[in-house]
C-alpha cells in the first residue's frame, strides 16, 4: 500500500477507514460510442476483501461525479457496461475511468427497455445463458441449474471500433467474445476467456442469438428469448 495513502488510514472493525473523508472526483466516458456515460451508480467498497459496500453517488449527464468517501475502493455501474472497479488517491485530480459497453442485444435481446435477458437452446443438451444490463451473466445446464448458479461480471462487445487513439480498424466478424471475471472486490483487471466451451455470440434479429466455439465455427447453436 502507499506509505502516504497508509499514513492517513486507521483500521476499525471489519473497515478501513480514512481519518478525513476525501472528495472523489471522476469523469467516466465511452470510447466506443465517444461519449460520458451519465447515471451510473458509485458504490464504496468498505475494503479489499470485502464484497460490499454502500452508495457514494452518480454520476450527472456530462459523466461526472464528485463524492466524499471514506475508503479509496470505488466500485462503478452502469447500464450497458461491465461493472469497474477502481483504487482512488486522496489527492488526486479528476480521474478518467474508460467504461466498456456490452452489447445491448445480449441483455434485451433487442427489445426496447429490457434489462435481463435469459436465452433457452433450442438444442436439448446446449447451455442456457443470462445477461443482464449491469454486467452480470451465468450459465446452466438447463433451467434451473440456471437459476441457481452465481452470476460473474461479462464483457460481450464488438472486437473492433476506433477510440480515435490509434488507427480504425474495419470490423472484420459480427462475432462477439465472451469474457468473464469474478465479482469480488477489486475485480482482476485481466479478463478470462472460455476456451471449451461456448465463447461467441451474434444477434441476428430480436429474440434470437446464435452462439458457437471459435474453435469449431461451423457448429452453431440457435437461441430463443425466454418470455
Amino acid at each position: 500500500m502507499n506509505e502516504h495513502i497508509a499514513g492517513q488510514m486507521k483500521a476499525t472493525q471489519n473497515r478501513v477507514a480514512f481519518s478525513n473523508s476525501i472528495v472523489a472526483s471522476l469523469l467516466l466516458i465511452d470510447l466506443h460510442r465517444h461519449c460520458p456515460v451519465a447515471g451510473a451508480t458509485v458504490i464504496e467498497m468498505s475494503g479489499t476483501d470485502d464484497s460490499k459496500g454502500q452508495f457514494a453517488g452518480f454520476s450527472d449527464p456530462s459523466g461526472k461525479v464528485d463524492m466524499p468517501v471514506a475508503t479509496p475502493h470505488l466500485r462503478i455501474l452502469a447500464d450497458g457496461y461491465a461493472p469497474t472497479d477502481i483504487c482512488i488517491q486522496p489527492d488526486m485530480d479528476t480521474l478518467n475511468v474508460v467504461m466498456s459497453p456490452i452489447m445491448s442485444a445480449a441483455y434485451s435481446g433487442d427489445i426496447p427497455g429490457r434489462q435481463r435477458a435469459i436465452w433457452q437452446p433450442e438444442t436439448s443438451n446446449a447451455t442456457f445463458f443470462e445477461f443482464t444490463a449491469d454486467g452480470l451473466a451465468r450459465r446452466g445446464r438447463n433451467f434451473s441449474d440456471l437459476m441457481s448458479a452465481k452470476y460473474t461480471c461479462y464483457s460481450l462487445s464488438q472486437t473492433n471500433y476506433w477510440s480515435g487513439l490509434s488507427a480504425p480498424n474495419a470490423v472484420s466478424s459480427e462475432w462477439s467474445n465472451l469474457k468473464t471475471r469474478n465479482l469480488a472486490y477489486p475485480m482482476s483487471p485481466n479478463w478470462d476467456k472460455e476456451i471449451t466451451g461456448v465463447n461467441q455470440f451474434r444477434f441476428p434479429e430480436p429474440m434470437v442469438m446464435i452462439a458457437r466455439n471459435s474453435q469449431r465455427p461451423n457448429t452453431e447453436i440457435r437461441y430463443q428469448l425466454l418470455q
